[in-house]
């Protein structure tokens, strides 16, 4: 398989992402706890996915505009910013809001993930490659619930501390991808 190194940085990338936002379900005992009714919380994360599903096609056309490597970073950039502001909700409400926000903005980013790899590997390892990143995230994702579980006896603040730290690291991977030429015939990090 071509580009091991590469998918290698995928796998930890998106094994730390999978991890973070398995405290993503103590949202709505956060919302509680900066004074919104559960029914609230969930009418924000309904606006939260009508918001995603509009911003899908603008994630596609950004995708095909914009250095695909930069998108992927960005990622974790919004990630790492929803779980600073949720740990910081308890002492500032108005960022559970902004939290909520941010992550409404993944959509514009997750084609240009996609593309990426995509593009890192030739034809014949894509649906490997793409096969092994989404084994990681998945076995990492089943860990991310109880790894927020232990942290939240810490406090809810905690356990999205520590998910903004995870995401922070995923950062600090990406930004150290190489650049690819979308649609290269070569598929090879430049």
């Amino acid at each position: 398989m071509a580009n091991r190194g590469l998918l290698a940085r995928f796998c930890v990338i998106k094994s730390l992402d999978a991890l973070a936002y398995g405290s993503y379900p103590l949202v709505p005992l956060l919302g509680e706890s900066v004074g919104l009714s559960a029914g609230q919380v969930f009418s924000a994360y309904s606006a939260g996915y009508a918001a995603r599903a509009a911003l899908s096609l603008a994630g596609g056309a950004l995708a095909d505009r914009v250095d695909r490597r930069r998108l992927y970073s960005a990622t974790y950039v919004v990630a790492t910013s929803v779980f600073a502001c949720l740990a910081l909700a308890p002492l500032i409400p108005v960022l559970f809001y902004a939290a909520l926000l941010a992550g409404a903005l993944t959509p514009l980013f997750s084609p240009g993930l996609l593309a990426y790899t995509m593009d890192a590997f030739p034809e014949e390892d894509r649906g490997k490659a793409v096969a092994i990143e989404g084994t990681f995230t998945r076995a990492f994702g089943a860990l991310g619930p109880a790894l927020a579980g232990l942290l939240s006896g810490l406090g809810l603040e905690g356990a999205f501390a520590a998910s903004a730290g995870l995401e922070a690291l995923a950062l600090a991977v990406s930004l150290t991808l190489p650049k690819i030429e979308a649609g290269s015939r070569s598929n090879s990090p430049k």
